[in-house]
């Protein structure tokens, strides 16, 4: 019998192997070839520093679609290592005060010069429409005062509007090369291919078949009847 069930884990492991790949649909993405981004440009820091920097760059998706994560370019320069990562709808050309989603992550930024891509994770309940205007908003992590990190641009030199915040106060709207990103949907779970469903269904019936092997046969009850014992004794 256990041997039925090793085998069955085993094949049923292999044939979801062969399910269709999952790729996560992109929303929006200013990233180069092969996730490339530019260099270090925007510094984004803490309460603990004279200056608290917040910033955020606008998207707008090309369909409808459902805020699964959030990849930004960063490196970073010095303290704890958090940032929080929102999405928030956008007000007259500004970042506004509703917050579709918050993230917070840690421990994910390099120290590296070179920076490296962040990945939000978001729940995927919000649906974010098509054609409208959407701002990223990234922010020291609140309880790690002390962050000092710098948002990478792209690799390639283009123009769009930036929004910054010091020390909490309102957003301030200039021209500047965004900040590297890419919004995608929640990743799909993978769906079993008919191949796999195949295979599932030929070690559910091996292993079925093994287990009856393995029954025992029951044995036939011993007794001696009433007609035995009357003989036994007449005899006597």
């Amino acid at each position: 019998m256990r041997r039925a069930f090793i085998l069955l884990a085993v094949v049923a492991t292999i044939s979801l192997s062969f399910g269709s790949a999952a790729n996560a649909a992109v929303c929006a993405s200013n990233l180069g070839p092969g996730s490339s981004f530019g260099g270090p440009v925007f510094a984004v820091t803490g309460q603990g520093f004279s200056t608290q920097f917040d910033r955020a760059f606008r998207f707008t998706p090309s369909v409808d679609c459902r805020l699964g994560t959030i990849e930004v370019a960063f490196h970073l320069e010095s303290g704890p290592n958090g940032l929080r990562i929102s999405v928030v709808e956008d007000a007259s050309g500004q970042p506004g005060s509703t917050v579709v989603e918050s993230t917070t992550v840690i421990g994910e930024m390099t120290t590296d010069l070179a920076g490296s891509l962040v990945t939000g994770l978001f729940t995927g309940a919000n649906l974010l429409s098509g054609s409208s205007t959407y701002w990223i908003v990234v922010e020291a992590e609140p309880l790690t005062g002390d962050t000092f990190a710098i948002w990478h641009t792209l690799a390639v030199v283009i123009q769009d509007v930036m929004a910054v915040r010091t020390n909490g106060g309102s957003w301030m709207v200039s021209v500047a090369s965004p900040g590297a990103f890419r919004v995608s949907e929640p990743v799909p779970v993978p769906a079993m291919s008919l191949w796999g469903h195949g295979v599932l269904a030929a070690a559910l019936a091996l292993s079925a078949a093994l287990a009856a092997r393995r029954r025992p046969i029951p044995a036939k009850p011993v007794g001696i009847s009433i007609i035995g014992v009357w003989r036994l004794r007449a005899t006597t």
